[in-house]
């Protein structure tokens, strides 16, 4: 987790992982982030005990305990932060 970055959203629903990754296949690297999307599934109420099994039935059945996200690599990388940071900068 030390690659990670964790952004909670303002409502506190949800929550954005960046995480960066850099492998070798074959004498190949390949560098990128992994872009991910958790989600709470409710504004600041907690989940009952049957919503709680429901969500860790799907994530065994299913394998997949975030609601979305995506795989970027260092070009992508830096087009999302040229972008950010041009409309952080008009202000």
């Amino acid at each position: 987790m030390e690659n990670s970055l964790f952004v909670k959203c303002q409502c506190s629903t949800h929550c954005f992982e960046v995480q960066r990754f850099v492998e070798s296949y074959g004498g190949v690297k390949d560098e990128g982030f992994y872009l991910t999307f958790w989600s709470y599934g409710r504004i600041n109420n907690v989940l009952t005990l049957k919503e709680r099994l429901r969500w860790v039935w799907n994530i065994l059945k299913t394998g997949n305990p975030w609601s979305d996200g995506i795989i970027i690599d260092d070009t992508q990388a830096r087009e999302i932060l040229k972008h950010i940071n041009s409309h952080l900068n008009k202000q």
